[in-house]
This record gives C-alpha cells, structure tokens and sequence, in this order.
C-alpha cells in the first residue's frame, strides 16, 4: 500500500473560532488547540495511536507512507491532514501486519486517534472495495475531518499482486480542532 496518489495540491480552507462564531472556554474548554502547541510531524515519526476495540486494531501512528514507516506501523498520506484539522487524513497499513483486522470493520465501529495534542473518535459510516488506480477514493478533496483508512485487498492472498484496495470511510465524532492560519503540511 501506501503511494496510491502521485501528487497533491492541498489549499487549506481551515476554519478558526472567529470564523464559526464565538466559542467561550468556559462552556467548551477542549474545542481547538492552538496551533503551536502542535507539533508538525516528519516523515517517520510517531504522533499517535490508532484503536478500534470491536476489531483488535491498536497501533503506532505515524506521518508518512513509505514502506519502512508502514513497516512500523499505520502511516499518514503526507499529502493528507493530521487529526483536527478540517482536511482528511488518509492513513494506510500493511494487511500483513496492522491492517489485517480491517477484514472484520463494520459501520458504526468507533476508531480512535490519540496524539499528544488531543484524542479523536470516528464513527465508521462505510467501506468499499476498489481498483487501485481509482484516486477519487481516497477523498482528499473534503472538507469535514474525515479519517480514511485503506489497505491492499485481498486480505488473505498468500502471494501475488494485490490490484484492489479496502477504503473504510467515518465522520468525526470527537476531538478538539487546531486552530489554523495560513497553515501547509510539508
């Protein structure tokens, strides 16, 4: 997995709490972190874990990916977003090794993300089965904090090319938004 997508044009339209409307710290508290209390991931590193119970999916979570982060764990598209933003993060596993349990995701299975800057839940609302070379899947135009999963699909293929892909889609139910201005990811 990893690479589906050869290059990305990603303009943020990020909203911050004086565009929403006004957000009082006393009734809401965890709604956005400052964005410099946020540290911008490189290639490779660990910013969080990725969770979900029903299937016995827990794992590293990292910015990146390349095989050698996707052989330490699920890694981030960086041409997607980090958690709290208003972009999507796409994230992609090996069904070797994290992903396999991807198998048994159903609607309605709650996947959470936790970083150093806040925890997030998602809610999964579907999944599909592609070709590999169908970009439009990965959802990278939206707007809304979608979290994209996807792996190489068959899932159990003991050799072989692997031409299709898994893409488990959700909506954000949870977690506190980044609060950004003019912000790019590298």
């Amino acid at each position: 997995t990893g690479d589906i997508v050869d290059s990305v044009v990603i303009e943020p339209v990020l909203a911050t709490p004086s565009q929403t409307g006004d957000v009082s710290s006393d009734t809401e508290p965890d709604k956005y972190v400052p964005v410099k209390s946020v540290s911008e991931p490189d290639i490779g590193d660990q910013y969080g874990t990725i969770v979900c119970e029903r299937i016995g999916l827990s794992a590293p979570l990292y910015f990146g990916d390349n095989d050698s982060v996707l052989d330490m764990g699920i890694g981030t598209y960086p041409g997607s977003w980090i958690p709290g933003t208003e972009g999507t993060t796409l994230i992609s596993g090996h069904t070797e090794t994290y992903f396999h349990v991807l198998e048994h995701i159903q609607a309605g299975d709650i996947i959470t993300i936790t970083t150093e800057y806040g925890t997030y839940e998602f809610k999964v609302t579907e999944y599909t089965i592609i070709e590999e070379t169908e970009v439009e899947a990965c959802h990278l135009d939206q707007k809304n904090g979608e979290l994209v999963l996807y792996t190489c699909y068959p899932f159990s293929r003991p050799s072989g090319r692997r031409d299709h892909r898994f893409f488990v889609y959700t909506e954000k139910l949870s977690g506190p938004d980044i609060e950004l201005t003019d912000y790019f990811m590298k």
